[in-house]
């Protein structure tokens, strides 16, 4: 069984929109063990009918940045998410198959998003000058459909909130308190 070995779901929490087709939000994030990723919990919520809500896996480049490959992806009917904060799950078909300290990307991106039909992603920032919320990976925002990324920050560090699930190949069941942590990076 899965259990949530990575996440970011505790501090000042504020949200973005995506209200275009090629508007989309990724987050950056490492496990500290080799992990099979079957699904990952995003904090969302809709406004009128935005349609499709696709999360991708994704590598990340030398900056952090999502690139190709393509580890895994699953999408959701943004319709039926809560008109209020909730917790929305992404469930891969295939589990993507991370590996231990290695850098990889989380995108999620709504193709029928307009004015009218988008959803907010909640993120967990900070104090201009305070820290990282989530120091093992940045938060990016791209305007233009994932052809440019810009770093993503409201006057200090943002990160997305988000619960990655795994399995490593020894199973978390019964780890001690430390092995947790160094899975988790904590």
């Amino acid at each position: 069984m899965a259990e949530v070995i990575v996440q970011n779901w505790v501090g000042n929490q504020t949200n973005n929109q995506i209200n275009s087709g090629v508007k989309r939000f990724a987050q950056g994030f490492i496990f500290y063990a080799d992990v099979s990723l079957p699904k990952v919990t995003l904090s969302v919520h809709r406004f009128g009918n935005p349609g499709n809500v696709t999360l991708q896996i994704n590598a990340a480049d030398g900056a952090g940045k999502p690139t190709l490959p393509l580890l895994a992806t699953a999408t959701r009917d943004g319709n039926g998410f809560q008109v209020a904060q909730a917790d929305e799950d992404f469930d891969f078909g295939a589990p993507a198959e991370l590996v231990n300290g290695t850098l990889y990307t989380m995108q999620v991106f709504v193709l029928g998003a307009d004015a009218a039909n988008y959803i907010r992603v909640w993120q967990i920032d900070n104090i201009p000058g305070g820290p990282d919320p989530y120091p093992d990976g940045k938060h990016w925002f791209s305007g233009t459909g994932g052809a440019v990324w810009i770093e993503n920050h409201i006057g200090g560090f943002t990160d997305m909130m988000f619960k990655a699930y795994g399995e490593t190949a020894a199973g978390m069941v019964g780890l001690a308190p430390g092995a947790m942590a160094k899975i988790m990076g904590v």
